[in-house]
């Protein structure tokens, strides 16, 4: 099996309505993406995928997030927020969770898994909102 890893980053903004501490409170992240995908073989120019087209791929789902804001789609918070002219053009809802570490890795790998080309398979994401802490969502 051959593996790859890219390295994306991407600053977000967040806030996790179900937590009793701190990030209760609006914040952001310089997240650091990593995505490693996999193949049993190569293509005809001996890589697993060109890392320009695993790129687009990722930009493709993530480049909205750019400065953007992640929340809870049952986030009680959420009527308030969407009035805000600035907020509405980057205001990322997920559907009833909190925009976790967790919840992004595993997001992220089900939409980059689909736009992979045959072949091709997702083998993990790792999210770090850190350089110390990170989560790691891999089937």
């Amino acid at each position: 099996m051959f593996k790859v890893k890219k390295f994306f980053n991407i600053p977000v903004g967040h806030r996790l309505s179900k937590h009793l501490g701190r990030c209760q409170f609006i914040h952001g992240h310089n997240l650091k993406i990593e995505v490693e995908v996999m193949s049993e073989n190569l293509d005809k120019n001996d890589m697993v995928i060109d890392f320009s087209i695993l790129k687009e791929i990722v930009h493709e789902i993530i480049d909205d997030w750019d400065h953007g804001f992640l929340m809870n789609s049952s986030d009680s918070t959420y009527d308030n927020l969407k009035s805000l002219s600035f907020c509405n053009r980057r205001l990322i809802l997920l559907d009833n969770s909190d925009p976790t570490s967790e919840v992004i890795s595993k997001y992220l790998y089900e939409e980059i898994d689909k736009e992979l080309p045959d072949g091709i398979f997702m083998k993990s994401i790792t999210v770090w909102e850190s350089d110390t802490a990170c989560a790691i969502y891999e089937p």
